[in-house]
């Protein structure tokens, strides 16, 4: 695709943008866990606002972001009162340093087509990601042969089955079928580019077989409906949802092998079973960390994690990275932080009062994508994991952006 146009000095940094999302979303830690200098997300983020300061520090000090950077704040604070990171703690705390993606997305995807952009990043790679995970599926061979907890796409679930690619996965093809299916609903017309990226995103999604996944898309459709569009305005999509879905299913159902499906169907049923020992597990690391956050609910900084849970691994988290912030920086700050999505729910939910889902889908796609992951992060380890805290601020950026241009075009929108 040919990349929006730029300030001359902003295409290169917004290429080293888009060229990462692509590789995050494509290839997830195949990519993500490569032993450079440093990490890639951390050579890219240094890059980045090296060569876009200037872009970086055009950045308008909005609600949204005065709200990121007093998150941002209160992590460093737990850091100069409880001392430097450490084990998990380190992984925890990076989730604050990603917040410089949010400040990148700002200052040089200053036009929608450039936002769309880095939306559509994500969906394309799905395309990639669904190849990945369709050959390892019929050969039997992974891209990478191990990591330190064995071959990465051969998982077998707690119900037997096997995964086909990590759960990252699950997120990406999450965000991918968002943005595929975002401007067809409000547009009420699908083009083949459209039903080519809603079919490899749901093979994605199927591939990773993340329970968790499959809940959190139930959240984001119920509350992007009802919460951001309205209710009434929703229900007028639901049948062409319902449509997408079922051209996605079905290109699905036959590039994916029947048993696999039966298997996806049978982890389906298991959701709510609290016996299964995979639910039982995050339940009770989920009790550990919130009785750490009752008895210090002021936080505990991010040298300080030890549990039952983490006895064999001392960078695991719960599985729960909303409650795992709680522990880290307190009550107080994760609810400093919730009010970052908040808020950009809430100004979208008034620019589309004010105008139509037609003309916003773009904050609302941006919504929806913000909502997932955070919905995700309910029951995996996102918010301290690089190749998935990032599209938090990445699609934080894009939305609080578009906003943000509405309200230019429009003086009196508050």
């Amino acid at each position: 695709m040919s990349l929006a146009p730029q300030p001359a000095e902003h295409r290169g940094v917004f290429a080293i943008l888009v060229a990462h999302l692509v590789l995050v979303s494509a290839f997830g830690q195949y990519y993500a866990k490569l032993e450079l200098l440093l990490y890639p997300t951390e050579l890219v983020l240094a890059a980045l606002l090296v060569f876009g300061i200037g872009a970086v520090r055009s950045v308008p000090w909005d609600a949204i972001t005065r709200r990121v950077a007093l998150f941002v704040a209160i992590g460093i604070g737990f850091v100069v009162v409880h001392g430097m990171p450490t084990d998990a703690g380190v992984k925890a705390f990076s989730f604050f340093v990603y917040a410089g993606f949010y400040w990148v997305v700002r200052g040089v995807a200053t036009t929608d087509r450039a936002r769309w952009q880095l939306l559509d990043a994500i969906a394309l790679a799905c395309i990639v990601a669904a190849g990945i995970g369709l050959w390892q599926m019929s050969t039997g061979t992974p891209i990478v042969e191990t990591d330190k907890h064995g071959p990465l796409g051969f998982e077998e679930t707690s119900t037997g089955s096997i995964r086909w690619l990590p759960g990252e996965y699950g997120l990406y093809g999450m965000l991918g079928l968002i943005t595929a299916a975002a401007r067809p609903l409000a547009q009420r017309r699908i083009k083949l580019r459209s039903i080519a990226l809603l079919a490899t995103a749901g093979i994605v999604v199927l591939l990773a077989q993340h329970r968790s996944g499959l809940v959190a898309l139930v959240v984001v459709i119920a509350v992007t409906g009802a919460g951001v569009v309205g209710a009434r305005r929703a229900a007028g999509g639901a049948m062409r949802l319902l449509g997408l879905a079922a051209i996605g299913a079905a290109i699905a159902a036959v590039a994916v092998d029947d048993s696999y499906l039966a298997d996806t169907l049978v982890r389906i049923e298991h959701i709510t079973d609290v016996q299964d020992v995979n639910t039982a597990w995050r339940l009770l690391n989920w009790y550990e960390v919130g009785g750490g956050i009752v008895d210090q609910p002021w936080g505990h900084g991010f040298s300080s994690w030890d549990f039952f849970f983490t006895t064999y691994d001392p960078l695991i988290g719960s599985h729960n990275s909303l409650l795992d912030l709680g522990y880290r920086i307190g009550v107080p700050g994760l609810l400093v932080f919730l009010s970052i999505p908040i808020r950009l729910l809430m100004q979208t939910r008034r620019a589309v009062d004010g105008s139509s889902a037609s003309a916003t889908v773009l904050p609302i796609t941006a919504c929806a994508c913000v909502i997932a992951v955070l919905a995700y992060a309910c029951f995996n380890m996102v918010l301290e994991t690089a190749y998935m805290s990032i599209l938090f601020w990445i699609v934080l950026g894009v939305g609080a952006g578009a906003l943000d241009q509405r309200a230019v075009r429009d003086p009196t929108a508050s």
